[in-house]
C-alpha cells in the first residue's frame, strides 16, 4: 500500500471520527435531559465567570452615633470560578457540595479623613478582593421541576483597601453558617436559581500597614456579626454539556467596634454592603 492509498484512508477514518463524534455528542445531547431532571444537572457544574463587584462600605464614629466618620462607594471588575456536583452516595440521594473563589479589584470612590492630619479627603480607593466559599447540602427532589437544597457553608474572605502608597487596610473573617437554594426547571435547559443564607462573621481582623513616622503596623479585632446572603440567577444549557449561567447576589455584613489599642487608636463600627453582577460560562457533568 503506497503512501498516497495509506493517507486516504487515514484521512477516511479521521473524518468517519468525526461524524460519529458528532453524532454522538448530539444524540447524547437529546438524551441528557433524561438522565437526570435539570435542575439536579445544574448543580453539577464547573464554571468560570466575569462579574461586576459593587461595594458600599460606611465606619460610623464612636463618640457620634449615626455619624459617618469614612465611606467607600463603587464597583470593580474581577471574576470568579465555582466546582459544584450533585451525587449519589452511601444509598442518599443528592448529596450536593460546591466550592466558589472570586477576585476583584479596581478603584471606587473614598470619602472620608487624612489619618494623620484629620484634613478632609475625597479620592480614589483601591480595592482587592478574595473571597472563598464551600457548601455542604443534601437536595430533596420535589418534582422533576423543583429541587431544594438545605446547606451549611463557610468561607473566608480578605478585603485590602488602599488610600495611598502608606496608607492600607486589610480587613479578613471567616464565617459559619446556613442556608437553602433553590432550582426551578423552566425547559429542559433553562433553569432558574436562588440562594438564602445566614452565617455568623468569625475571627474578624483589620491590620493597618505601617505610616512611616507616625504609626506601626497595627492588627486589631474586631466584633462578630449575621452576615446575610441572598442570589437570584439563571442557567442554560445551550448544547451538550455547555451551560450559560448569570445572576446578581446580595451580601451583607458588620463589623463590631475594636477596643482601643496602646497607640489610643481603635477601628469603629461599619456595615458592609455588596451587589455582585455575573456571566459565566461551565461545562456540566
Amino acid at each position: 500500500m503506497n503512501q498516497a492509498t495509506a493517507a486516504r484512508r487515514l484521512g477516511t477514518i479521521v473524518a468517519l471520527g468525526v461524524v460519529l463524534a458528532a453524532g454522538a455528542a448530539r444524540a447524547q445531547d437529546a438524551e441528557l435531559p433524561n438522565l437526570r431532571p435539570p435542575v439536579v444537572n445544574v448543580n453539577s457544574e464547573l464554571g468560570v465567570a466575569a462579574q461586576g463587584f459593587s461595594q458600599n462600605y460606611r465606619e460610623v464614629s464612636p463618640t457620634t452615633p449615626g455619624t459617618s466618620l469614612d465611606s467607600e462607594h463603587g464597583t470593580v471588575i474581577g471574576g470568579q470560578v465555582k466546582a459544584t456536583s450533585m451525587f449519589n452516595q452511601f444509598g442518599v440521594e443528592n448529596l450536593y457540595v460546591g466550592a466558589f473563589y472570586q477576585y476583584d479589584s479596581g478603584g471606587v470612590h473614598y470619602n472620608g479623613g487624612n489619618l494623620v492630619t484629620g484634613a478632609p479627603v475625597n479620592t480614589v480607593s483601591h480595592y482587592r478582593v478574595n473571597d472563598i466559599g464551600l457548601e455542604f447540602g443534601k437536595g430533596f427532589l420535589l418534582t422533576n421541576n423543583i429541587l431544594i437544597t438545605p446547606l451549611v457553608e463557610s468561607g473566608w474572605r480578605q478585603w485590602t483597601r488602599e488610600l495611598s502608597a502608606d496608607q492600607a487596610e486589610t480587613y479578613e473573617h471567616f464565617y459559619f453558617g446556613g442556608g437553602v437554594r433553590g432550582d426551578l426547571g423552566v425547559t429542559e435547559r433553562l433553569v432558574l436559581t436562588g440562594k438564602a443564607a445566614i452565617a455568623e462573621t468569625v475571627s474578624p481582623t483589620m491590620t493597618a500597614s505601617a505610616i512611616p513616622g507616625f504609626t506601626p503596623e497595627m492588627k486589631f479585632a474586631l466584633g462578630m456579626a449575621p452576615l446575610y446572603q441572598a442570589e437570584v440567577g439563571a442557567d442554560y444549557r445551550f448544547y451538550s454539556f455547555l451551560h450559560l449561567y448569570g445572576g446578581v447576589d446580595y451580601t451583607h455584613f458588620s463589623y463590631g467596634q475594636s477596643a482601643v489599642n496602646t497607640l489610643g487608636f481603635l477601628e469603629p463600627n461599619s456595615t458592609t454592603n455588596e451587589i455582585v453582577f455575573r456571566v459565566g460560562l461551565a461545562l456540566g457533568f
